[in-house]
Order: C-alpha cells, then structure tokens, then sequence
C-alpha cells in the first residue's frame, strides 16, 4: 500500500480470482432460473392470429386471394389460411382454367384447436380490408372472444 499525503492508496490493478468465481457463480444462478421459463413460454394465441391477419392483408395487398377457414369436427377447430389459384383442367382435348382454394403456408400461423369464427370463412382484399368476424378461442369455461374490424384489428371482447 501507498500512502500519500496521509491517504492509503491499494496498489491492486485487478479481480481476484474468488471474485471471478462469486461473480460468475450469481450469473450462472440467475441463468438457471430464468432460462427454463423462457423456454416453455408460448406466444398468446391472440398475438399469433393478429400477425397471421396482418399478414394476410399484406399479401392480399399484392393481389393474391385469401380466406382463413376452420377445419373443424365439430363447432371448433384450427385455422386453415387458403389462397385462391387458377389451375387447367383438361377434358378430353378441351382445357378450361378455373378457380379453386388451395391450403398456403404462412409465416405466421395461428396455433390451437378450439377457434371458431362467425362467419365461418374470413375473407381478405385487395384494398387491405377483410371479413369483419366474431372470433372465439378456447373451451367453455375458458374462453376468449374477440372481433376482427374490417380494417383486419383484433378487438378483445369481454361477456358477449
């Protein structure tokens, strides 16, 4: 130690090595808590279907057709997101192109198995609207309405 002008001065530069270890011991600890949590953490089913929504008016925006529609068993099921394609048939010598709905893959997909819409296909447009819907998700008790305004907004709605 050095001293100068009465004031002990340490003449330590760095960490010791129990320091390091104490330090690194914390953060390992803090690690092993949190790590767990946000690996079983799963994006609310509302969110995933906003994203699947604004999605969908953006390609609908680029002039392609789509419609989400429940493929259910009974009056609850998971949302299937279709694009409208031209295919050719052929008949005999004939051709003919026509129209049909073909499943698309998204980028955000709704996730679950107990959504019901009302109507029961939600349509989206070129000019950046859609459907508006009364959306539910969930099994009685338990469950979540929602509205979709024709701007493609999801509206959490409680008691209806």
């Amino acid at each position: 130690m050095n001293s100068k002008n009465g004031i002990i001065f340490s003449c330590r530069k760095a960490f010791t090595i129990i320091e390091l270890i104490v330090t690194i011991a914390i953060i390992g600890a803090l690690a092993a808590l949190i790590i767990p949590r946000m690996s079983t953490w799963m994006e609310p089913p509302e969110r995933t279907l906003q994203r699947a929504f604004i999605e969908a008016i953006d390609i609908a925006k680029n002039g392609i057709s789509i419609r989400f529609r429940i493929d259910k068993e009974e009056r609850r099921g998971t949302i299937i997101p279709e694009a409208l394609v031209k295919e050719e048939e052929v008949i005999g010598f004939s051709r003919r192109t026509i129209n049909t709905w073909k499943a698309m893959e998204m980028r955000w997909k709704p996730t679950g198995n107990a959504w019901a819409f009302d109507p029961e296909i939600i349509y989206f447009y070129q000019d950046g609207v859609c459907t508006p819907a009364k959306i539910t998700w969930g099994v009685s008790p338990y469950v979540d309405n929602y509205l979709l305004t024709v701007t493609g907004y999801l509206v959490e709605r409680k008691g209806f």
